[in-house]
């Protein structure tokens, strides 16, 4: 099997729609707590006295604040992205992969008899210095011929110890993608 050439256009690819998926999880966290609180202080509000109402309408504004600031910094992320963020590869050696419970609402089900459920179960994978989240998609590098591939089969083909190239953004440590060295060789510098 040949390896596939990474650029930094397509590395560029894949963070930005990464960092999508990463904007529309946000939302859907932020709503889910945002509206029983604006309904609550609402309704409180008619029922209480004019003083507490002014108090009260401030916890309807507070969480809708943060909702558009969290919103915002979304995305600021993807127009930097998008427009030339500086992105950094790097080599790192895999230490472990491993599972995390997080919280982060879905829906689940199918037509008529969906529900919100509000963990989920991730792969982390774990290199010396730093994680990565696998995302939730169907197919990792969309954009590869040869390595079109499910997280499932990112995760198989995986050991500990393999080396990856690692991709962060300029002036964040977390870790925006990866790409393992058995089957992806960079055509740039590391490390700039």
């Amino acid at each position: 099997m040949t390896k596939e050439i990474l650029t930094d256009e397509k590395i560029r690819q894949d963070v930005l729609g990464n960092e999508v998926k990463k904007a529309n999880v946000n939302d859907n966290k932020t709503l889910v707590w945002i509206m029983p609180i604006a309904v609550a202080a609402i309704l409180a509000g008619v029922y209480v006295h004019v003083l507490f109402g002014v108090a009260i309408g401030l916890l309807v504004i507070f969480p809708i604040y943060l909702y558009f600031k969290q919103n915002r910094e979304d995305n600021d992320t993807i127009f930097e992205v998008q427009h030339d963020g500086k992105l950094i590869v790097e080599i790192d050696t895999l230490s472990h992969i491993t599972t995390e419970t997080v919280y982060e609402p879905h829906s689940v089900g199918y037509a008529g008899r969906r529900h919100t459920q509000y963990h989920k179960t991730v792969t982390v994978f774990v290199f010396h210095n730093g994680t990565w989240r696998v995302p939730e998609t169907e197919k990792l590098y969309a954009w590869s011929k040869e390595m079109y591939i499910s997280p499932k089969g990112l995760e198989n083909t995986s050991l500990q110890g393999d080396k990856f190239y690692i991709v962060r953004r300029l002036g964040n440590a977390e870790v925006a993608y990866v790409y393992n060295t058995k089957f992806f060789t960079y055509n740039g510098k590391i490390g700039e």
